[in-house]
């Protein structure tokens, strides 16, 4: 499990906007804490395959989101540096 510092999640947050989706899947996600597959996340966010899952890789990569199978299917979740990488966003 990645654990990132307060300093390291504000670098984060200044280099969100450079990357199309990032900012809005995990605000989806953290939406459902249920979890929701690629599919969904792409028709939420209104992005298409290739930057949808790009954005998703990159999220899960670093720790932000994590992914697992149910029935066949890849849930992803929202992981606890994740929902401290939001916490931090939204405190402009």
């Amino acid at each position: 499990m990645v654990v990132y510092t307060q300093e390291q999640l504000h670098e984060f947050k200044k280099n969100f906007a450079l990357f199309s989706g990032l900012s809005e899947i995990l605000k989806v996600l953290a939406d459902e804490p249920q979890g929701m597959n690629m599919k969904d996340i792409g028709e939420r966010v209104n992005l298409g395959p290739y930057p949808r899952d790009k954005a998703i890789l990159a999220l899960e990569f670093s720790g932000f989101i994590n992914k697992r199978e149910i029935a066949g299917a890849k849930v992803y979740t929202v992981t606890e540096q994740g929902k401290m990488l939001m916490e931090t966003i939204n405190n402009k």
